[in-house]
Formats: C-alpha cells, sequence, structure tokens
C-alpha cells in the first residue's frame, strides 16, 4: 500500500532533495527520516508544506483527519472565506479562536496565525508599521534563515506556496513601511521581489503555483517602482516583461489574481513596442469582459480583503468521524458489522462522534471494509512517482479534448505505472478506456453504462440502491457517477442528485470554494441538466453561485460555461442576447481555451 511516508520518501529522493533541505525551519533532518521510515506520523500542516516544498499542489490531494486536526483545518478554511467575502471583523474573531488551538511547537500554524493577524491588522488601521512586526514574525517561523542572509540563501530554499505568500507579503510590507526618501532600503526590497520573481519562474512546475506568487511579487514590485523611482525609466522594460510574465502564467492556469494592478501598471508603460501594444490592447479587451462579470455580481475585480489569501488555500480533508459515519450508512451496514473483529461498538460510536482519535491500525481494517484508500489521495489515484502523475495528467488531457490517438498512447502507460490492486486507481483507468471506447463507437451507450455500473460496484455496490440520504463518494466514484448520468437513459436525475448531495449542506459554500475545481465541474452540469428540465430559475442559481464562488476566489474556471448556459436557458424563455456569447468567447481566449472560443463563435454566427 503506497501510504503518505512512502510518497513523500518517494518524489524527495526522485527530486535529488536531502532531508536538512526538505526540513529546513520546519524540522530536523532526523524527525523527517523517522516521517518517511514510518516511525512518527507527519501532522497535517507539515505533510502539507513538506509536499509543497517538493512542488507538489495540494490542490486535489484529500486526506481524513483527526477530531482535532479537523476543527483546526475547518476554522481555518472559515477565516479563509472570511477574507474571501470581506468580512473582516468576523476573521478577527475567528483567528483568536485559532490560536487557542495550537500548541507552542507547532510552527505552521502559528505562521498562519500571525501572518492572518497581520492581513487583518493592514485591512482594520491601514498602518502598514502596525503589523510589520506580525509580519515578520511569520516569516520566522519556517524562514529564519533567509532572514539571516537573504540573497545567499533564498536560491537553494524550498518553500511551500504558504512560505511564498508569506515571505513576499513581508517584503511588500517593509518595502510600504519605507520613508519616502529612502530609496536604498526600497531598492533592495524591490531586489528581493526581484530574486522570489526569478525564482519561481525557474524552479516551478505547478503553474497555479507560478500564477499566485508571481502575479503577486510584480504587483508589489511595480507599486514599489512607481512610488519610489517614478521618474526612473530604466525600469520600465522590466516592468513590462514581468507584467506579462505574470498574465501568461494567470492565462495558462485559469486565474485572474492582481490582474487589475498588472494591467495598470501596463497601460503606464512607454516601453511596448508595436506587437507589445497589440498585445496589451487584446488583453485590455478581455479584462474589461472580465471586469463587466466581476461588476455584475457587485464583486471589486481585487477584494482589498482577498489580495493574497487565496494562496493559503489548502487541500481536501474530511473528518474521520464524518466519513465513517456517512459511508457506513450509505453501505447500510450496522456499527457492530462495520467493526467486527476491529474495535467495539462503543469505541467506534466514539469514533464516528469525533469523541476520540482513531487508531491508523483501526482505521486501516476500517477502510478496508468501507473500500476507501485510508492515507492521502491525488484526485481519483493513488501514486508515488511523478512520471505517474504527469502520465495521469495527459490521460484526462486527452480525455476531456476528445484526443483519441493521445488517449489510447498514454492509458497503456498509465496501466503499467498505476498499482491496480487499488480500487480507486483501477476505477480512474477503466473509467477512462471506456471513454475511448465509447468515443470510437466501439461500444453502444447500453454497454458504456453497464460498465461504469461494475466499475462503481467494486466499491459501492449497485449505484440504483443508494440512498441519497447518506452519501460519502470518492473523487474516482463521482467521476463514475458523473459518466453515467451523461450517458443513461435511465435514472439520470437520481444519479445526479447522489453526485451534487453533499454540496447541498450547510457548509456547501466553503467546500466549492475549497473544492472548486471538481464540484464546480459537477454543479455545472447539473445546472445544464435543470435547463434542459425545463427548470430555468434553478439552472440559473446554480449557474450564479459556481460564478460568484469563481470569482471570489480569482478563478475563471467553468465561468464561461455557466454564462453559456444562463445564454442558453435565456433562448428558451426569449430573451437571448448576443452579449453574452461574446462574453464568453473573451473569458475563453483570455485562457488560451481556442476549443471553447470556437464553439462559442459557431452559435454566435
Amino acid at each position: 500500500m503506497i501510504t503518505f511516508h512512502s510518497f513523500l520518501q518517494a518524489i524527495r529522493k526522485q527530486k535529488h532533495v536531502g532531508l536538512d533541505v526538505l526540513g529546513m525551519g520546519l524540522c530536523s533532518a532526523s524527525f523527517l527520516s523517522r516521517i518517511e521510515s514510518g516511525d512518527r506520523k507527519a501532522p497535517y500542516l507539515l505533510r502539507e508544506c513538506l509536499m509543497g516544498r517538493l512542488g507538489i499542489s495540494g490542490e486535489n490531494f484529500h486526506e481524513y483527519l483527526q477530531p482535532r486536526e479537523y476543527e483546526a483545518w475547518r476554522l481555518r478554511q472559515e477565516i479563509i472565506s472570511n477574507f474571501l467575502c470581506d468580512e473582516t471583523e468576523t476573521a478577527a474573531g475567528n483567528i483568536e479562536d485559532y490560536g487557542r488551538l495550537y500548541g507552542d511547537d507547532d510552527t505552521i500554524s502559528r505562521q498562519f496565525y500571525l501572518y492572518v493577524k497581520a492581513e487583518i491588522g493592514g485591512c482594520i488601521a491601514g498602518d502598514p508599521l502596525s503589523v510589520r512586526e506580525l509580519y515578520r514574525e511569520a516569516v520566522l517561523c519556517s524562514m529564519g534563515h533567509l532572514l539571516e542572509d537573504f540573497s545567499q540563501n533564498i536560491e537553494n530554499a524550498l518553500l511551500s506556496i504558504q512560505e511564498y505568500c508569506v515571505l513576499v507579503k513581508y517584503i511588500a510590507n517593509e518595502l510600504d513601511s519605507c520613508d519616502s526618501a529612502d530609496k536604498k532600503t526600497a531598492g533592495d526590497n524591490l531586489k528581493k521581489l526581484c530574486r522570489i520573481m526569478d525564482k519561481v519562474e525557474k524552479d516551478t512546475s505547478d503553474s497555479d503555483m507560478a500564477a499566485k506568487i508571481y502575479a503577486m511579487a510584480v504587483s508589489f514590485y511595480t507599486k514599489g517602482i512607481r512610488r519610489f523611482f517614478p521618474e526612473d525609466g530604466s525600469y520600465a522594460c522590466e516592468v513590462k516583461d514581468r507584467c506579462f510574465k505574470a498574465i501568461a502564467f494567470l492565462r495558462d492556469s485559469q486565474k485572474t489574481y492582481f490582474i487589475k494592478d498588472l494591467m495598470e501598471a501596463l497601460s503606464d508603460n512607454d516601453c511596448l513596442n508595436a506587437e507589445e501594444r497589440a498585445l496589451f490592447n487584446e488583453l485590455s479587451g478581455y479584462y474589461e469582459v472580465i471586469k463587466s462579470i466581476y461588476d455584475d455580481y457587485n464583486l471589486p475585480i481585487q477584494s482589498r480583503n482577498a489580495a493574497s489569501v487565496y494562496a493559503l488555500m489548502e487541500s481536501g480533508a474530511y473528518a474521520i468521524g464524518d466519513i465513517l459515519h456517512t459511508r457506513r450508512k450509505m453501505f447500510g451496514l450496522s456499527q457492530k458489522e462495520l467493526c467486527d473483529n476491529i474495535c467495539t461498538e462503543k469505541t467506534l460510536a466514539r469514533m464516528e462522534s469525533g469523541k476520540c482519535a482513531v487508531q491508523d491500525s483501526n482505521f486501516r481494517q476500517l477502510c478496508d471494509r468501507l473500500k476507501l484508500v485510508p492515507d492521502y489521495m491525488h484526485g481519483e489515484i493513488v501514486f508515488d512517482d511523478l512520471n505517474t502523475y504527469e502520465i495521469y495528467r495527459r490521460v484526462k488531457e486527452a480525455d476531456n479534448g476528445k484526443n483519441c490517438d493521445e488517449l489510447k498512447n498514454n492509458l497503456t502507460k498509465l496501466k503499467d505505472s498505476l498499482d491496480m490492486d487499488i480500487i480507486s486507481n483501477k476505477q480512474c483507468w477503466a473509467r477512462a478506456l471506456n471513454n475511448y471506447r465509447r468515443e470510437n463507437e466501439e461500444i453502444s451507450d447500453e454497454e458504456y453504462c453497464e460498465n461504469v455500473k461494475k466499475l462503481l460496484s467494486l466499491s459501492v455496490g449497485n449505484p440504483d440502491e443508494i440512498d441519497a440520504s447518506y452519501v460519502c463518494f470518492t473523487e474516482a466514484e463521482k467521476m463514475l457517477l458523473h459518466n453515467l448520468a451523461l450517458r443513461t437513459g435511465r435514472n439520470k436525475e437520481k444519479y445526479i442528485n447522489l453526485i451534487i448531495s453533499e454540496l447541498k449542506r450547510e457548509d456547501a459554500d466553503i467546500r466549492i470554494m475549497m473544492y472548486f475545481r471538481v464540484n464546480a465541474f459537477l454543479l455545472s452540469y447539473y445546472a445544464s441538466e435543470l435547463g434542459n428540465a425545463g427548470r430555468i430559475e434553478e439552472s440559473d442559481a446554480i449557474s450564479d453561485r459556481i460564478i460568484e464562488n469563481g470569482l471570489r476566489i480569482n478563478s475563471l474556471m467553468y465561468i464561461s460555461d455557466n454564462i453559456y448556459n444562463k445564454y442558453w436557458n435565456a433562448t428558451q424563455i426569449g430573451r437571448k442576447t448576443s452579449d453574452e456569447l461574446k462574453r464568453c468567447i473573451a473569458v475563453s481566449l483570455f485562457r488560451n481555451n481556442r476549443h471553447d472560443a470556437d464553439f462559442y463563435l459557431s452559435n454566435e454566427s
């Protein structure tokens, strides 16, 4: 079985990173060695930070947390949501609650606490000097070696996205705190921002991380130039190049972080040649459309409180007790049946209610009965090899793009790379194969649906018999249900309701934000089906929900899909306008998605 510690060790060795370098400022090499051997369990936030330092985005990972860790995770997500919704005073109360949850030795939790305190203080006081020490303390938590000698140590430092965020905001605050006449100190801080930008560009293979940090650093860099060196034209070309590069990262990751600042810096730049001026004019057209969508939802395109908090968003996490309870109920098992020969019914009841921690050995046995991966997952698969993840990414891209030749070539490679004894891996691979065979008309829709049901039966039984009152699906199972709903002539509504049932719960909007990639995808399909069924108001409401949440987290993913859904709904009731199609085209082109843009263009003509 692949576990987190075997995954960590494998990726670290593939990247040729030493224990001392990976753990610098976080933990000792000996402690990290014990984690990799399985002798010590790394706390959740340390796992996140270590993965981030190795360049593995946590966005698609999800794990099961013990009660105390889940309580802290949940409160962090509420604080992030407070910021995204410009609820500063609520965030101020929540961060103090969070400060009472972690121990003195929890370096990363303390860093989060100090950083958020500084962000809140900056928003309320508007005085960079008042929060200067908080930012510095936050950096010292895990990056004290950088403050000792920044120029010497930054080159070889490994940092997670959260650490990059803290570091950039600390430098930006130092810049803001400078006296206007202190050009030397200002210049030193601008050079530090440049070093971070160069490092991100060179070291980061994750486009999302590059977009988040590079755009942030460029924004503060351009503001510093305007404040301290407004008449010095020697900076103009570098500002121009940095801004265009930041926007390229944004387009690749379908994000809008700091785009307002970047466009303003380019508009004032006299260093653009004819080709660059043409590109800027093209980008300006896209920007105006994107800004108009923000305006429609009464949201500023650059929320004052959300300027950097997006970088603190974490991977998906679930409470162990909730998972055990809900999955058991979905399977129709009693507590006695689930815990037989593993633990007592009383112990299981306490686990499910969150009144006690769950021993790893018990949790693994319970997960085996519930057909779950007990340790961690990345999307639909479990892997411990970077090459496997790259093949998996190519398979998904080819599957989504209906590129049958590319899909066929990579399916064989993926099967050879994956541990096919893990149910979710087998489901993921076989689902893509099933899609390939249907796209090539090797099987009928009926055969396709039967194959999907067989794959679902490996873990959850017959989907026709699942009660939507208790639903707990893995991502692989959700995607299989989605495929089933797409192709079936029967029970489509039931399958859709199963997929989106957990998104109707009390904390749904927070969960949509935190798992936007998969949940927005599933909800977009739900909105489309509601429109097809003539339930226009409900369909529009779901699309509005996706668009608003996407805009709050600065993501353009699925925005054009849902604008188009609303456009299609409007045509059904005689309110068709071509402006919405033009917006879909502009957003798609900004995202470098020519396929979608061509689709919208064909509808416009």
